[in-house]
């Protein structure tokens, strides 16, 4: 990461005098593992438009630099910088920073981390499907229709049944941030208060 890192810094620095906007430097640290497909890279978004992409490295570890801007959002992306899944601090609320004037110091996302999306039942399988989780063993990552062997196995049949070559709307990952919050002010924000 030190190399790409003053590589990026290299870039940052020439990017800055050729077009007289300062950026700011934002790192995060992807725990890739945990996501079925490995992302690509981060991208900052302003909006649907992308404003920075920089790939991951070997450890998952990424720096970007961003220009000022209101409210910059972050998404794990595909080799081409497609957004595939928004980084947020809390389900269904994603990380946005604003950027005043750059700082010195990188801003860090912090640990992005792969949070499993619940699984839905077609409607019309609904009860049986509560009916099936509702005896399904605690812990681990189980699978959608993973009724222990036990008294729970009719509720299964019965739950497969109802599902019969339907698939549920099952798996896929939300990015959650370790970060509980983006800086309540900003990012070189102070002085225009």
């Amino acid at each position: 990461m030190r190399r790409t890192g003053l590589a990026i810094l290299a870039l940052v620095a020439l990017a800055s005098c050729e077009s007289g906007t300062a950026l700011q430097l934002v790192s995060a640290k992807v725990a890739t593992a945990a996501f079925s497909e490995r992302p690509a890279g981060v991208g900052a978004f302003a909006g649907d438009r992308l404003l920075a992409w920089s790939p991951l490295d070997a450890e998952g570890e990424v720096l970007l630099a961003v220009p000022p801007a209101e409210a910059i959002g972050f998404s794990l992306t595909d080799a081409d910088g497609v957004p595939v899944v928004s980084i947020e601090v809390r389900p269904d609320r994603p990380l946005l920073i604003r950027v005043c004037h750059p700082v010195p110091e990188p801003f860090d996302l912090g640990e992005i981390r792969a949070e499993r999306l619940p699984c839905r039942p077609p409607e019309d399988c609904a009860d049986e499907w509560e009916a099936a989780r509702a005896c399904r063993a605690e812990g681990g990552d189980a699978a959608c229709i993973d009724c222990p062997p036990s008294e729970c196995d009719a509720m299964r049949r019965i739950l497969e049944l109802c599902l019969d070559g339907r698939e549920p709307a099952c798996g896929g990952h939300r990015a959650m941030t370790s970060r509980t919050r983006p800086p309540r002010d900003g990012i070189g924000c102070e002085a225009e208060r």
